[in-house]
C-alpha cells in the first residue's frame, strides 16, 4: 500500500503514458450530448456513426458527455460492442482523466448487458505498458475518494462477474 504522497506521486508520473490528447477534452453543447446520448442509450449504431462522421482521433478521444465520462467511457457503460469497436477504430483512445476516478475498464464492468465483450475489446486497446497498473490500481487523483476508488480488478470481484474478472486476471499477464 502506498502513502498518499507516493501514491500521487506514482499516478502523475503515470498521467504521462497514456496516448490521450491532454488539455483537448472537450464538453459538448447540451443538444450534440443529448443525441449522442441517446445514440448509444438507444444502442444505434448507424446514429452513432452518422453524429460523429467529422470525428476522430485525439479530438474524438477528447469527447465528454459528463465531467468523469468521455464518450468511449460512456460508450462503454451504455453502448454496445459495436459502438465502442466504432470509437476506437476512429482512432478514440483509452484515457483516465485527471479529476475522476474513471476509466473504460471502469465503465465497461458497469455495463449491464455487455461487459465482457466491451472489456475484451478495451483490454486489446490499452497500450501493453500501462495494461496491468490500469487494471490493478484504483486511480484516485485528487486523494478525495478516502478509500472508495476501487480498480477494475477489485469492482469484478465485488460485482460477482466472475467472466470478467477472468479477462482482467488475464490481461495482467499478458
Amino acid at each position: 500500500m502506498f502513502s498518499k504522497l507516493s501514491y500521487r506521486e506514482q499516478n502523475a508520473s503515470r498521467k504521462g503514458a497514456f496516448k490521450r490528447a491532454r488539455n483537448r477534452f472537450r464538453m459538448l453543447n447540451d443538444d450534440e450530448i443529448s443525441e449522442l446520448q441517446l445514440a448509444v442509450e438507444q444502442r444505434d449504431l448507424a446514429r452513432t456513426e452518422s453524429l460523429l462522421q467529422e470525428e476522430n482521433g485525439d479530438d474524438l478521444t477528447g469527447l465528454q458527455i459528463f465531467a468523469d465520462h468521455t464518450l468511449l467511457m460512456y460508450a462503454c457503460e451504455r453502448g454496445t460492442p459495436e459502438i465502442v469497436k466504432h470509437l476506437l477504430d476512429k482512432g478514440a483512445q483509452v484515457s483516465e482523466l485527471e479529476w475522476s476516478t474513471n476509466n473504460e475498464l471502469k465503465s465497461a464492468l458497469r455495463n449491464s448487458h455487455q461487459s465482457q465483450e466491451i472489456l475484451k475489446l478495451i483490454l486489446a486497446a490499452v497500450p501493453a505498458d500501462i495494461r496491468a497498473d490500469m487494471i490493478e490500481t484504483d486511480w484516485d487523483p485528487d486523494g478525495m475518494d478516502e478509500g472508495e476508488a476501487k480498480s477494475p480488478l477489485d469492482m469484478a470481484r465485488d460485482m460477482g462477474k466472475q467472466d470478467c474478472l477472468d479477462l482482467l486476471r488475464a490481461g495482467l499477464s499478458d
